[in-house]
Parts: structure tokens; sequence; C-alpha cells
């Protein structure tokens, strides 16, 4: 190997050794920009002036790229550190020029430690060769949005009024995007696939782990009771219907058996799905808006109670959290550029959704709507407006919106409870295949332990929840929202703080580029608004129950 190249290899393993281990999990992470011109920064020993870092970098990257092909042999392989060739994978042959010299030391390293290359490929040539997954990613999170929201949303909203509610829903919407923004900004840093509990654990310490383990256990658990729950509730109308009477009990079985096996197959099956009910719950939702038109009185739009848009702040974050897919979709999509794509445009569909919904609401029951609250009353009033068909679209769009968030939900706890419980594993012996342990080649039984113990312990405490408290679905949906807006806003917020601007446990400077805009004062507006609508809601719970009393 020349010189040049060992002087960028050493480069990008100083860059890459600032940053934590992942608790045995044994992954070393390719940088983004900033690492690689950081590689070529330590092999020229010289730090860049101000005034030119943008070129400087520019030059540096173009020299790295440079120093990387010339060790490359003609087989896509590097030459590692014994003098051997390590062959690269077909996806990193098409690294972006920016990270290949941080791609070629942490290569390197990869031969003398259990470890496994996450490197991000540029976005563009992504989005050319897997059009096919962009789209099912953006399938999988408006999926995962338009669900619980589009039932409990008009019962929340409909005090507020049109327009304070569509303003509340845009800033709920901006705000969440903001927050996912952040955690993938954590997720590009720790690597693919690498869940919030073990993102906690390095940069809050044991607290921070210990207090995402039981926020994200009660609040999905609590979600995944409301889908059940509620998706029973529409197995048994509408087999009602149809002359079949089902018992509660058994629809929580049925609902949960059938669409669990998707969550257990992975993220592929759990997409094609999840695409397949969205456009049903489209075309449902499409031919219900068609039949309400005619009775839709536009005057019912202008009432306004801002006062009351304060209320419905929880279910709002609740209608826009898809974060806990972000950790599977950046391994499904492999740039966090892509993934930002996908989570912009996913998250518009719902935001549009979510308006139209309301004022398809809003301006068929008028000012009886402040007197509405359940989702039954919702469905009855509609169907004096306009007939049968009404309530057949709005039974079958419900049920189909309701099992894509549960896929997407499903997903999201299946990764977090496996990050959860492979921190109690013991270090496994590496195999010759670069990443992968000796026990995950030899026991093929490995995917049970890895995805259906997790969807056990998170959809055994669920279902028994929906079969003894069928109405559930709204408090427990409230709730959660509450407790997303710490789990989603603050934690993120701190999280990203530390490993920006805090201190490794070594005592050295974490150093991560910002990915987010914005600095520090961005990072504190996400918690100060976090803390803010929780001290809201719980003093309005307050009142309302000493009000009560």
């Amino acid at each position: 190997m020349g010189p040049g190249a060992e002087a960028a290899r050493q480069g990008a393993l100083a860059s890459s050794s600032s940053r934590p281990g992942l608790g045995g999990e044994g992954k070393i992470k390719s940088a983004s920009r900033p690492t690689a011109a950081a590689g070529a920064t330590a092999a020229t020993g010289r730090v860049a002036p101000t005034c030119s870092v943008q070129l400087q970098a520019r030059n540096r990257r173009s020299e790295a790229r440079r120093l990387v092909s010339r060790a490359a042999t003609g087989r896509g392989g590097v030459e590692a550190p014994d003098g051997g060739v390590v062959r690269l994978p077909r996806c990193l042959r098409r690294v972006h020029l920016c990270a290949a010299a941080d791609a070629f030391g942490a290569l390197s390293a990869a031969s003398s430690s259990d470890g496994a290359i996450v490197a991000e490929s540029d976005a563009t040539d992504d989005m050319a060769a897997h059009p096919e997954r962009l789209n099912g990613a953006i399938a999988l999170i408006a999926g995962g949005t338009i669900g619980a929201g589009i039932i409990a949303l008009p019962v929340k909203t409909v005090a507020a009024g049109f327009i304070p509610s569509t303003v509340a829903l845009t800033c709920s919407w901006a705000y969440m995007v903001i927050t996912a923004g952040l955690v993938i900004e954590l997720s590009s840093y720790f690597g693919a696939g690498t869940n919030i509990v073990t993102m906690a654990e390095h940069t809050l310490g044991s607290t921070g782990r210990v207090v995402t383990v039981v926020l994200y256990t009660f609040i999905y658990c609590a979600t995944l009771t409301a889908y059940i729950a509620e998706g029973a509730k529409l197995m048994v109308a509408m087999t009602g219907a149809a002359g079949v009477v089902v018992p509660s009990w058994l629809a929580c079985g049925a609902f949960t058996a059938v669409f669990s096996g998707f969550v257990y197959a992975g993220t592929g099956p759990a997409e094609k799905l999840n695409s397949f009910c969205l456009l049903v719950a489209v075309v449902a939702y499409a031919a219900l808006v068609t039949f309400l038109m005619g009775s839709i009185d536009f005057g019912n739009l202008w009432r306004a109670d801002w006062g009351a848009s304060i209320a419905p702040l929880p279910i709002m974050v609740v209608a826009f959290t898809f974060h806990n897919m972000i950790p599977s979709l950046m391994t499904y999509l492999g740039s966090r550029r892509l993934l930002l794509t996908a989570v912009i445009r996913g998250s518009l569909i719902p935001l549009v959704f979510y308006t139209l919904w309301q004022g398809v609401i809003m301006g068929t029951v008028g000012s009886a709507a402040a007197a509405l609250t359940s989702a039954d009353q919702i469905v009855a009033a509609l169907r004096a407006s306009a007939g049968v068909s009404a309530e057949v679209a709005i039974r079958i769009f419900s049920f189909f919106a309701i099992v894509t968030s549960f896929l997407g939900v499903g997903l999201g706890c299946v990764d977090f409870l496996a990050d959860v419980i492979k921190g109690f594993r013991p270090k496994q012996r590496s195999s010759p295949k670069v990443g992968v342990s000796a026990a995950a080649v030899a026991d093929p039984a490995n995917k049970i332990l890895d995805r259906l113990l997790p969807m056990g312990g998170m959809l055994t405490p669920a279902l028994l929840v929906a079969v003894c408290a069928p109405t559930a679905f709204l408090p427990a949906l409230e709730y959660s929202g509450t407790l997303r807006l710490i789990l989603f806003g603050m934690m993120p917020a701190m999280m990203v703080w530390k490993i920006r601007y805090g201190r490794a446990a070594g005592g050295g400077p974490m150093n991560a580029p910002p990915w987010v805009a914005g600095g520090k004062a961005m990072l504190a507006f996400v918690i100060t608004v976090a803390a803010a609508i929780i001290s809201l809601e719980l003093g309005g719970k307050a009142l309302r129950a000493l009000a009560g009393a």
C-alpha cells in the first residue's frame, strides 16, 4: 500500500475511532461528508482556513477518492492491513466520493474487529437504482400515519373549527418532521438499524436507556392496544352488516394473528401489504368524499374557537408519529437523504388527508359537530347526511387505515425490542464473513429470537388489554401522544445535542457534524415546544378533574 493511501486510511480510522461502540454489536459506521474531509486533513496534517473550507474539502475528497482507487484491485476489493484483499460489497463499489476515504478506513478496521459497514450512498443514485424502495418507504410512512388519527382527530377538533384545527395540524406536522430529521441524524451517526434505546444509552447514559425503554414500552403497548381494539370493533361491525356475528374477543385475536404475521415476515412483505391496504383506503376515502360533497355547507367551515385548538395537539402528535420506523427504513433505503425525502413526502400525504377529512366532517355536520364525542356519533351523523353508502365507505376506509398503522408500529416495535434483547446477549464469535456472527450463520432459528420473541413480548399484553377494555381506543391514544412528545421530541433533541456538543466516555469531544439546520437554537426550540404542550395538556386535565370534582 502506498504512503498516501496509508495516510488516508489512518485519517479515516482516527475520525471513526471517536465514536462510541454499540454495546457489543460491533458496528463500524462510515461517516458522512465532513468525516471524509477530516480524514484527508489528518493525512496532510493541516487545517484549512475558514475562508475556503468548502474548496479545501472538495479537493480533499477528490484526493481521498484517488488514493482509495489506487489501493483497490481490479476485482472490486481493497488492500487490508495484513496485505490481503478484502472484497467490497456491491453497494460499496458505488459509494459516493465524499464517503470513500472513511469507507476505506472502516473496511480496513473491519478486518481486525467484528464490524459491519454501513455506508451511505448518494441519494440521487439510490433513487434511480431503487425507486420501488423509495415508494415503498413513502407508503409505509403514509400508511403508518393515516390510521388511528383519521378516526380520533375529528372527535377532538370539531370544537375548534376547521381553520384553527388546520393551523394546529400544519404546525404539528412541521414539528414532527423536524424531530424526524433529528432521529435520522442519530440513526446515521450510530449506524443503520441501531434503535433509539441504544442511541439513548450512548448519549444519555444508563438512565436514558431505562427512560427510553419504559416510555417506548408503555407508548407502543397503548398504541397497539388502541389499534387492535378499534380494528376488532370495525371487523365486528362489518361482519355484523353481512349477517355474521363475531365475538369481540375473537375479532381481536383474528386481527392480531393475521396482521402480525406480516410484521414477523419483515419490512418487505409488510410494505407490500401496506401498499395494498393504503390503496384500498385511498379508494374508500375518495368514494366517501364523493358521497359527502353534496352535503357540505362551506359556511360551517368559518366557525372558529382558537382556545379549543390546544386540546387536540397530543392526538395530532400521534397522527404524525412514524419515528419508530426510521431505524428500519434507514437500513431499507441506505441513505439519510433518501430517507428524509421519504419522510417529507410520506408525511405530506396524511397532512392532506387529515385536512380534507376535517373539512368534510365539519362542513357536513355543521354546528352539531361540537356536541360529537365519539367516532360512532360521527359515523351516525354522516350516515344521516349522506346515507348508508357513506357509512360503508367510512368503515372500509377506517379498517384499512388501522391496518396500515398497525403494520408500521409493529415493525418499529419489533426492532426496538430486538435491540433491547440484543443488549443482554453475550458477544458472538465472529464468522469468516465480515460483520456476521458465527451463531447467526450456524443457527437458522436466529430469526425466531430476533423477531418472534420481541413481537410476542409487545403484542401479547396489547391483545390482552384490548380484549379486556375494548373502549380504550381514544384514551390510550391521548396519553400515548403526550408521552411521545418526550420520546420523539425532547429526547432526540437532547441526544443530538450530546453527539454534536458533548463529550464521549473517554473524555474527548464527540463532534458529530450537524445535519439538521438551526444549531443549538433549533434543539432548544424542539425541547421547549414539547415541554409547553405537555404542561398545557396536563394542566388542562387537572383543571377538568377539579371541575368535575
